[in-house]
């Protein structure tokens, strides 16, 4: 038979530091032989249940699956892999591979003035060809042309505002 074994060793074996060894004698939990030692069939026993669930849910390291809580280890894990993924998108910007979404915003709004502003000079270009070889008057045939395009304009910028 095993002969009582030292605090430390006691701690050791139950996985806790000697402090708390002390503080359960001292609070009754558990119970040192007469010459100072620990028994040690109580390794094991469940003297610090109480202790151990309730550290626990103080510190917040066990996740109540009920309450929705996150584990410490969840939430950390979850953080490490945010924080991969954020790296991730500064690379590929680095990269050029990614754009500022206002700079592409910019970039497009330019273009489609360009494009609006060609659109509606068009019919001041090509009236005066059409009405010769039409054999029509070309200050009519330039005004109807303008109409036509900025109504087709009209049509398009709406159809763009709609968009989500």
């Amino acid at each position: 038979m095993e002969t009582g074994i030292s605090k430390r060793e006691f701690a050791r074996r139950e996985g806790c530091s000697p402090p708390l060894v002390r503080r359960a004698i001292k609070q009754g939990k558990l119970a040192e032989l007469p010459d100072g030692t620990m028994d040690p069939a109580l390794v094991g026993t469940p003297w610090r249940a109480g202790n151990r669930d309730g550290n626990r849910e103080k510190r917040g390291s066990r996740a109540d699956p009920d309450e929705g809580q996150v584990s410490f280890f969840d939430a950390q894990r979850r953080k490490e892999v945010a924080l991969a993924r954020l790296r991730e998108l500064e690379l590929a910007q680095k990269d050029g591979q990614l754009l500022d979404a206002d700079d592409v915003r910019a970039e497009v709004g330019r273009i489609a003035r360009q494009e609006r502003d060609a659109l509606s000079n068009w019919p001041a270009r090509v009236a005066p060809l059409i009405a010769a070889e039409l054999g029509v008057e070309q200050v009519r045939l330039t005004v109807i042309l303008e109409k036509h395009v900025r109504d087709f304009l009209a049509e398009r910028s709406e159809a763009v505002l709609r968009i989500p």
